[in-house]
């Protein structure tokens, strides 16, 4: 059988970009992209990829070969953003819009948007708001011997993009022990299990975040198999940047192997789980912090615009919805 999949992103870039025919469609390795504007946000393009693909028959959103088919739109949505970027000279953020996708059964169909599949609301990711229970002069006064960490983590800390944060990341873990990233496992694990309260960090998830490094610093493939793309990040970064900043507060002794804690500061606010989702807190005190959903692909950011389809129409229009800010009082 004949499918079509159309695979649904918000592009949001740094500068306008002025020269968008509204409409225009590009071809990226037989997977095509049109591009559209959207007028009240001149600086918001719609992106549609759009794959035909044949299958035996389709069982579910994780049909093999629906995934793959996925895969090569989303990779072409990126190729795509990435020239945007190149062409406007500014950045640019790519967000999954909902619904993420759909697909066509009877070939040549306008499809009907959202309704085909069923798609889980998105995973979630938790960024405490900068750890704001940091006394100042505390810092000031336990941080003076690893200024470079510090500017390792305010670099991680300005990155809107989940791989630069993670490279950052593994660079202050590296200061932070003298030795390179992907031999780090056991040490940092050794360090943020120590914490006095539990956050549940195993060691095979701390491997994981370090797995990711040759291939995120490094484009020669000399040591990594494959690049990393954000998406390969996105989900975990948020509580690597929390095991970071552990380390970088409490380990004892800087720029060496040792393991050893010493207790400067604690957080006020820890992510523990994103199914079920949970947090830690203090008691009695406030906790604030930004919960940004990702699609059900880890692939990217859930956009605060949900497409709507507008009648018969082959795109649908963008209505703005508010992104979601919690502040919740721990029992």
């Amino acid at each position: 059988m004949e499918f079509k999949l159309l695979r649904f992103a918000s592009l949001s870039m740094e500068n306008k970009f002025r020269d968008l025919t509204d409409g225009q469609q590009i071809c990226q390795e037989d997977v095509l992209v049109e591009l559209r504007e959207v007028r009240e946000l001149p600086q918001m393009i719609l992106a549609v990829a759009t794959v035909q693909f044949e299958a035996p028959n389709l069982s579910g959103i994780w049909d093999p070969a629906l995934v793959l088919a996925r895969t090569r739109a989303e990779k072409a949505i990126t190729a795509i953003a990435d020239v945007l970027a190149v062409a406007t000279c500014g950045g640019r953020k790519i967000e999954s819009c909902e619904p993420h996708l759909c697909v066509n059964w009877d070939y040549g169909n306008v499809p009907d948007f959202g309704t085909d599949w069923e798609i889980s609301e998105g995973l979630t990711t938790v960024t405490p708001q900068g750890n704001r229970y940091i006394d100042f002069t505390t810092l000031v006064g336990g941080v003076m011997d690893r200024l470079s960490g510090v500017a390792l983590m305010s670099l991680a800390l300005s990155h809107s993009n989940a791989l630069g944060k993670y490279i950052s990341l593994c660079r202050l873990f590296e200061d932070a022990f003298a030795f390179p990233a992907r031999h780090l496992g056991k040490k940092i694990t050794q360090l943020i299990v120590a914490n006095a309260v539990d956050l549940r960090y195993t060691r095979n998830e701390v491997e994981q975040w370090l797995s990711f490094r040759d291939g995120a610093a490094h484009a020669d493939l000399a040591k990594a198999t494959e690049y990393v793309v954000e998406s390969d990040v996105l989900k975990f970064v948020p509580r690597m940047q929390q095991a970071a900043f552990d380390v970088l507060l409490n380990k004892e002794i800087w720029h060496n192997k040792s393991s050893s804690r010493r207790d400067l500061c604690r957080p006020s606010l820890a992510f523990i789980n994103d199914e079920p989702f949970e947090l830690i807190g203090t008691v009695g005190r406030p906790i604030d912090h930004t919960r940004q959903k990702v699609d059900p692909f880890c692939e990217w950011p859930i956009s605060s615009y949900r497409l709507q389809a507008s009648g018969n129409a082959k795109f649908p229009t963008i209505k703005k919805e508010f992104p979601m800010k919690v502040v919740v009082l721990p029992a």
